[in-house]
């Protein structure tokens, strides 16, 4: 049985390189509003005609399938979190060139609702459920506050940037060829962050401390206990 004193950890070493690899992989992460935010519904309503009922179903669903953390935390350990981050990744990646390379046109209500559903969930299974625990590992109490600072002012900073960028491309009615170019910058991002998140040195957890299963009634329980909810 590991007990909290003999956990495997990593070296200073590996920390050190985990951090910088994070800070890294993050540096785009905030171009992904541009497939959830703003920039999508006036792709919506500007392209492809959505009514507002539909944008609302789209608003409504995405945020829904982060309930699927719950079950999927089980098999997290088993897994490995960087294997999750890749994976997930992959999977945001596939669904960002799928609205590049659909044309408008072809785009229907349940098609466009899928693949903006893939790209949530990707993001609600990654970085959603492993990137705390990850981030506990390559950091200590003593550097955490700095490696936080550090990570927020460089995500800001680059965020900050794309958005300045985004009026210079889109006019009072967004474009299809506009929204595409746009998307090249959400799959710079996702390539990037793939990049580097695999560099990232990862404790390994003996056989015995992993635990699966889909902890169906832990999820009852929290959709019963959960105030929010």
């Amino acid at each position: 049985m590991t007990t909290p004193e003999t956990a495997p950890v990593l070296t200073a070493g590996e920390r050190l390189r985990g951090q910088r690899y994070a800070l890294l992989a993050n540096l785009l992460a905030g171009s992904q509003f541009i497939m959830q935010g703003v920039i999508m519904m006036l792709y919506a309503n500007d392209v492809l005609g959505f009514t507002p009922r539909r944008i609302s179903y789209i608003l409504a669903a995405a945020p829904l399938v982060a309930l699927l953390r719950l079950a999927f935390l089980g098999h997290v350990r088993a897994i490995g979190k960087i294997r999750v981050l890749t994976v997930t990744a992959v999977l945001r990646l596939v669904s960002v060139l799928l609205m590049l390379v659909i044309p408008a046109a072809w785009l229907n209500f349940p098609l466009f609702l899928g693949i903006l559903l893939l790209f949530s969930l990707s993001a609600h299974l990654g970085a959603g459920v492993v990137w705390q625990p990850l981030i506990r590992d390559i950091t200590t109490l003593e550097d955490r506050g700095r490696f936080f600072a550090r990570m927020r002012f460089c995500f800001t900073m680059v965020s900050a940037l794309v958005s300045m960028v985004i009026p210079l491309i889109v006019g009072e009615q967004i474009t299809e060829l506009q929204f595409k170019g746009l998307l090249l910058v959400v799959v710079a991002g996702v390539v990037n962050n793939l990049f580097w998140v695999r560099r990232i040195p990862e404790v390994r957890h003996p056989p015995e401390a992993q635990r699966s299963g889909w902890h169906f009634a832990a999820m009852g329980r929290a959709l019963v206990s959960s105030r929010l909810l």
